[in-house]
């Protein structure tokens, strides 16, 4: 019994919200405040936005796993629709996640017309770029001035 909690404490899965207009939907970071947004495009694209946030349910559970869950559902919305995920922002939670403040993302994407060209690279592709990047950003492995230059020449293309 004594190693039963524990183990599903630590074998929580993630809480999804559902997949919400972002202009009458509140952010999970309303509240807290914690975590900076990340703007991940230069131009808006026209059309509704959608936001989707994803939280562990244990403070174990990592950032890069909620980003790859949210990322594919909300490619799988755009999808529904025949469009293409195009993301805006997104916002993460800071560490300590303790005492409730548990692994956080959101999303904020809009379903855009899917490219016509072969030759243009997919958002996908500059989308998982810059994931790839907030990930090494979130591990110390380059810096933040590192990051703000590889993430203007992927916004660039």
């Amino acid at each position: 019994m004594h190693v039963l909690i524990p183990a599903l404490l630590l074998l929580g899965c993630a809480i999804a919200s559902p997949i919400t207009p972002a202009a009458t939907s509140k952010s999970p970071f309303w509240f807290f405040g914690w975590g900076d947004p990340q703007m991940l495009v230069s131009n808006v694209p026209d059309g509704e936005q959608f936001r989707i946030s994803h939280r562990g349910s244990t403070g174990f559970t990592p950032v890069s796993a909620l980003r790859r869950s949210a990322q594919a559902r909300a490619t799988e919305f755009c999808e529904g629709k025949g469009r293409a995920m195009t993301p805006i922002s997104e916002q993460t939670s800071s560490h300590p996640h303790i005492l409730g403040n548990f692994p956080r993302i959101e999303i904020v994407f809009v379903c855009t017309e899917k490219p016509l060209t072969a030759n243009a690279p997919p958002a996908e592709d500059s989308y998982k770029r810059l994931i790839r990047l907030k990930e090494l950003l979130d591990a110390g492995a380059i810096s933040q001035e590192e990051f703000d230059q590889e993430k203007r020449e992927v916004l660039e293309r």
